[in-house]
């Protein structure tokens, strides 16, 4: 009985130890692959952000060219009348 028990024990052991293994193996491969792709995120998210802010300044241009636009237009109305 004894030698059932130790030989059940030393089966279990040669099964559970590569399978905690490859469990390590495959969570820490998953970590760096997710870890990677959060900084490649990060990078598009900054770039992202660049272009709306360079956006934001073009539309702030378009109003500015808009006003200077209808200034002259008046200017224009006013010298042909």
């Amino acid at each position: 009985m004894n030698q059932t028990l130790l030989v059940a024990i030393i089966t279990g052991l040669c099964t559970a130890i590569p399978c905690i293994i490859s469990t390590i193996f495959t969570n820490n491969t998953r970590e760096a692959i997710q870890s990677e792709r959060l900084s490649n995120m990060s990078i598009k998210i900054d770039d992202l952000s660049t272009k709306v802010d360079k956006l934001a300044d073009f539309d702030k241009r378009i109003s500015l060219l808009e006003q200077e636009l209808e200034i002259i237009n008046k200017k224009l109305e006013r010298s042909t009348s």
